[in-house]
């Protein structure tokens, strides 16, 4: 853990005097910027982004933030929805877990859901339709001692990045999105974990 790093002395190092770098002329004329941005226009390949968990139903739409006043910091959208609310703080407990930032205790599990509920609500007001943290916990500590979740544990990666090029696209595409958590053998993935 991070926790048991011994501190890092800066102190016995002594500064060295940084010299300024000199400022060179700009020689590039109006006809070489034309010629050069016209390169990199033709190089450049327009790329359309597929995120497909963007369309999911329960996703908050993206919309632009505005503030009421000039000192009010703008309202980020809230979750839709105790279902999307249940999801974001499960798979958050259990990356926590994968990354060793949370223990094995069924009643930390418990505590830091419940933590991760305060600090997504805002609006208390719907309190009934919150998830239950000890139904979460109990979720997320039941998944991860299935046997076979157990015996993939030292290798899984959470919140796994994944981009690719669609090779069959009528134009350009490429896909971006995250994997759960990804099961690791020499560098490549062997066994790929959705939560839901």
């Amino acid at each position: 853990m991070h926790h048991d790093l011994p501190l890092l002395d800066l102190w016995r190092f002594e500064a060295a005097p940084r010299r300024a770098a000199a400022d060179l002329p700009n020689g590039q004329i109006r006809d070489m910027f034309e010629t050069e941005r016209a390169a990199i226009s033709a190089a450049a390949v327009p790329l359309t982004w597929l995120q497909p968990s963007n369309q999911d139903p329960d996703r908050v739409p993206m919309t632009e933030a505005i503030a009421i006043g000039s000192g009010d910091a703008p309202e980020p959208g809230l979750p839709i929805g105790a279902g999307r609310l249940r999801g974001l703080v499960l798979h958050k407990v259990m990356e926590e877990v994968l990354i060793g930032e949370l223990g094995e205790d069924l009643a930390e599990f418990a505590g830091r859901a419940l933590a991760l509920i305060a600090e997504l609500v805002v609006d208390r007001e719907d309190e009934a339709g919150l998830p239950e943290a000890d139904e979460i916990a109990s979720t997320a500590w039941r998944t991860l001692h299935l046997p076979e979740i157990a015996a993939l544990r030292p290798r899984l990666v959470p919140e796994w990045p994944i981009y690719a090029l669609l090779a069959h696209a009528s134009e350009p595409t490429a896909l971006a999105g995250r994997i759960d958590a990804v099961a690791l053998v020499e560098g490549r993935a062997s066994v790929v974990f959705d939560g839901k």
